[in-house]
């Protein structure tokens, strides 16, 4: 489309879709919320699970929207929203610092390959959400991996299949299985919804979260094969993730952090370990369990802006 843009209203708060907050009444007047940065701003945090804290990460606050811990856990791998994009970086866990990876922009759901040498990730550049694969070093831009349908991806095995999300248009999530030849069998495909399936260290299990039972709860059964399911969380869960000998397994149950033991057979009793009401998340790697903690966002927001006439304004402003 040619012609001069025209800026119709600055400073508007969006969300992750890059949709704006704003409505316009038939008789012109228009309102809107102005965009606040820091309201999306999160704490990475590591959990300490022998004394049961969480202890912030050197990572100056950004709007983390996902994290994901590589598989030495020395590195993470985070979607941050800014400027209306969403791009994937790489940061060094020690150190605090971050680096973008090239062209990862509109990206979400980061997780890393068996061996820590690619990121792969849901992107919608192309106008649909696929699976992409990126070098962690960042010496290669990201490529798109062959498959049908949108999906987006929740775990990496270690022979190179990807557990993927396939999200319906009604909301509806069922997990799959995208094998290294680029076909997609179904793994977990129910009336309800299931996401967020994490692999065990050995390969052999996945932990994942189901509304099966009316509302969130974590689940246990093999990657491969028909071996039973077992309920991990009893009193909901979700974002479950694994210790680094896959003899634990954490998640958690509103704002509580729990701890469940697994001994390869048989699921142990759940023991809280800490509760915190700002936790949004869980992820694991290499022995490091991450949190992201809001710290603005819960607050609700006061101020609304009201421009009478704004169409009238609009198109006094718009090229003739």
């Amino acid at each position: 489309m040619g012609g001069r843009h025209v800026l119709a209203v600055p400073d508007v708060m969006t969300g992750l879709t890059a949709a704006g907050h704003l409505t316009v009444a038939s008789n012109g007047t228009l309102l809107y919320l102005s965009e606040a940065p820091s309201r999306r701003h999160r704490v990475v945090a590591a959990l300490d699970a022998g004394a049961g804290v969480l202890r912030a990460l050197p990572f100056a606050r950004r709007a983390f929207q996902n994290v994901s811990v590589s598989p030495d856990g020395r590195v993470l791998a985070a979607t941050i929203y800014e400027g209306g994009a969403s791009d994937i970086w790489i940061g060094d866990i020690a150190r605090g610092t971050l680096s973008k990876v090239p062209a990862s922009d509109a990206s979400l759901d980061p997780v890393w390959s068996a061996d820590g040498r690619f990121v792969f990730f849901g992107s919608l550049r192309d106008g649909r959400l696929q699976v992409h694969r990126a070098r962690a070093d960042g010496s290669e831009p990201p490529t798109v991996v062959p498959h049908d349908g949108a999906l987006s991806p929740t775990a990496v095995a270690p022979g190179g299949a990807v557990l993927v999300q396939r999200i319906h248009p009604e909301r509806h999530v069922d997990l799959h299985i995208l094998e290294p030849d680029g076909r997609v069998r179904d793994w977990v495909v129910t009336d309800a919804s299931e996401a967020r399936a994490r692999i065990s260290p050995d390969g052999r299990w996945a932990v994942y979260q189901s509304t099966k039972s009316g509302r969130w709860e974590l689940y246990l059964r093999p990657l491969r094969g028909d071996g039973p399911e077992r309920v991990v969380s009893t009193a909901g869960g979700t974002d479950g993730c694994w210790s680094a000998d896959g003899r634990s397994l954490y998640y958690l149950s509103g704002p509580a952090v729990v701890k469940v033991p697994f001994d390869g057979a048989q699921l142990g009793t759940p023991v809280p370990l800490l509760r915190d009401d700002d936790l949004l998340l869980l992820r694991s790697g290499g022995g490091v369990v991450l949190a992201l903690k809001r710290i603005e966002e819960h607050h609700p927001v006061t101020t609304l802006n009201l421009v009478v006439n704004w169409l009238e304004e609009l198109r006094a402003k718009s090229p003739r």
